[in-house]
């Protein structure tokens, strides 16, 4: 069978989105098996700093507009594809695939809180007739029911985070060279810190009620103050953080960087559970403390909570107020799950790889 011509979009949500990270890996691990995949992409700013970041090259520009499905059909019905992969859920992305009979797929750690029967960015009727809504995850996450009910007709599947030989080599070296300086690291991306973003009245993600136990999870986490390690946070994260000396606010560094920080830290809290630098923080950190924030969102307390009972990592409430003492707590009792969540990640990318469900897709 001839190559395929596939299409990869990466998404456009943030700077400092997963999905750029998931899509470099992909596309580097079809490359390495002798695929190539072309990227389309939206037009915007922080959509094209991101892209730059990962050295993602870019075929196809699509200009930002208020009608995105429009804006996405225009471009791809005049481009020669024969299979689409978008790394995020949003149904315009899809469309022109769907509506013309070619492959379509997902790729992303969850699954929107809802779906609507009408044109919008999560419409069922574009969801069911797509090939795969792969969500990715380390471990053998069992989907709830409540998803399996809300998304009935859609075809999910759980497979492998997607890891390329050269970030697999470098995750390797890292977690060799590893060990604690009396820091944690909290990993959330900074825009859930910030309301003029998040929230869903300004075009964001959340309701007023999760941005508040975002906010719950970070004034809990203040009961680090005077303690005896520093708490690294993102730069818009620490505006929310009263810890005075005792926090570590960083700029936007680079994923290199990144895991190295996730390796020299003593201890790494994730807000969520399947995404990429929680994914990064179970192979890297001994101690992984998931402290979900918000927990119905994104079934990220489902898969926290799935990883908790498996044995892999605590899954801490964001609630108690007296988190912070729990967690010092934790790391001084010793534990060490990384052993297992390694091993736990290398059956998942041998027994449900990512990589090879999109080849067996592909040439069908």
């Amino acid at each position: 069978m001839e190559q395929p011509k596939i299409l990869v979009y990466s998404g456009a949500s943030t700077p400092y989105s997963g999905g750029f990270a998931k899509a470099k890996r992909v596309i580097n691990a079809m490359h390495e098996r002798g695929l190539e995949m072309e990227v389309v992409t939206i037009a915007t700013d922080y959509n094209l700093k991101s892209l730059r970041r990962f050295q993602i090259p870019v075929n196809h520009m699509i200009p930002c507009g208020e009608d995105m499905y429009r804006a996405f059909d225009d471009t791809l019905r005049h481009t020669d594809y024969d299979m689409i992969v978008s790394f995020v859920p949003h149904t315009y992305v899809l469309n022109d695939a769907v509506s013309r009979g070619k492959k379509a797929v997902i790729i992303d750690g969850g699954a929107p809180d809802r779906i609507t029967e009408k044109r919008s960015p999560y419409w069922g009727e574009v969801f069911r007739a797509i090939d795969s809504y792969i969500m990715t995850c380390y471990f053998d996450f069992t989907l709830p029911n409540v998803v399996l009910q809300q998304f009935q007709g859609v075809p999910l599947e759980v497979r492998s985070q997607p890891v390329d030989r050269a970030t697999y080599l470098r995750l390797k070296k890292v977690r060799q060279e590893s060990q604690g300086k009396k820091l944690i690291t909290l990993l959330m991306n900074g825009i859930y810190a910030d309301e003029d973003v998040i929230l869903l009245e300004n075009g964001g993600l959340l309701t007023h009620h999760q941005y508040d136990e975002v906010l719950t999870l970070l004034r809990n986490l203040s009961g680090f103050r005077k303690k005896e390690y520093s708490l690294v946070v993102e730069q818009k994260v620490s505006e929310k953080i009263n810890l005075n000396g005792e926090l570590q606010p960083m700029d936007f560094i680079s994923q290199e960087a990144m895991l190295d920080l996730i390796a020299a830290s003593d201890a790494t809290i994730s807000r969520a559970a399947r995404s990429v630098s929680a994914f990064e923080a179970a192979l890297l950190c001994q101690n992984l403390i998931y402290c979900i924030a918000p927990k119905d969102y994104m079934c990220e307390w489902h898969s926290a909570q799935q990883a908790h009972e498996l044995g892999l990592a605590p899954n801490m409430d964001s609630d108690d107020p007296d988190l912070a003492e729990k967690i010092i707590q934790h790391i001084k009792e010793g534990h060490d799950g990384k052993s297992k969540r390694i091993a736990e990640w290398e059956r998942m990318d041998k027994e449900r790889n990512i990589i090879d469900r999109l080849i067996e897709i592909a040439f069908r």
